[in-house]
């Protein structure tokens, strides 16, 4: 989600960035005021041993995606104990196998 909302992502790889990374609040946006403008930085050392950072239009565009992610309903065909009916033929591949 962060790449896709225009957040760049950064592996740390020494020790002695690895420690600088785990020094951040882990899993939170934070935000930061560099040469008068917002940044904001998400550490993640344990999962992928990388940040993310973001300037104010990634930040607004994450936060409108997660907004929206958050909005959205689970269809009643995708809920536990129902099925899809699949269609005989895909629009892309042609004819749809029936066997199992």
């Amino acid at each position: 989600m962060f790449t896709v909302s225009g957040f760049y992502v950064q592996r740390v790889e020494t020790p002695e960035k690895i420690k600088w990374l785990k020094a951040f609040p882990q899993r939170k946006i934070i935000p930061h005021i560099v040469d008068g403008n917002a940044h904001y930085v998400y550490a993640d050392a344990d999962s992928c041993q990388c940040f993310y950072t973001g300037d104010e239009h990634a930040y607004q565009r994450y936060r409108e995606l997660t907004s929206q992610q958050k909005r959205a309903v689970v269809p009643e065909s995708t809920k536990p104990g129902t099925y899809i009916r699949r269609p005989a033929r895909c629009q892309l591949c042609g004819p749809l196998s029936t066997a199992k």
